[in-house]
């Protein structure tokens, strides 16, 4: 079984929201080896999902937020201190990851903070961003999102393969 997420080229809410999905997948892999006690597999999956985070914190803060910034100061400012947050909840949980500290109930929470930032960023910055940028903009910056690596094996068992996010160039 293959899930493939289909993005049209300029779709930019779309796409940022199968990448929100993507850290779900991620966040899901992180609990999931956390039950088994494998401290390499737990440290394998939250680099896997610490670098997603931040690159996906990057491309916004890069490609939408100067512009959100001109057009709605207090919407893009709440935005960055979420973003803020959620850096500093990376940083914390990954120090527990590395001390072999980190509790399922800690990365469950993160996962539901993560939740709200992304309900809150698709009414603040996607929608906004889907009206204000160009086609050829929007198709700009949805390109500089990564495709999704395969899934990997989680507890003994394959997980669903999930192709890379199909874009039409």
């Amino acid at each position: 079984m293959q899930f493939v997420a289909l993005v049209a080229p300029d779709d930019i809410r779309s796409a940022l929201k199968s990448d929100h999905a993507h850290l779900e997948v991620l966040l899901s892999d992180v609990l999931a080896v956390l039950g088994d006690g494998d401290r390499e597999a737990v440290a394998q999956a939250w680099a896997r999902l610490d670098e997603a985070v931040v690159g996906h914190l990057a491309l916004e803060e890069k490609s939408m937020i100067p512009e959100l910034l001109k057009a709605n100061e207090r919407a893009a400012r709440s935005i960055l201190e979420e973003h803020r947050h959620v850096r500093s909840r990376l940083a914390e949980l990954g120090m527990q990851v590395d001390l072999h500290t980190v509790r399922a109930a800690a990365v469950q929470t993160f996962c539901d903070e993560l939740r709200a930032h992304a309900r809150h960023e698709d009414k603040e910055l996607y929608s906004w961003a889907a009206g204000h940028f160009s086609p050829e903009e929007r198709k700009e910056i949805v390109e500089k999102i990564p495709d999704w690596p395969p899934a990997r094996a989680v507890r003994g068992a394959t997980a669903p393969e999930r192709a890379p996010a199909k874009r039409p160039r």
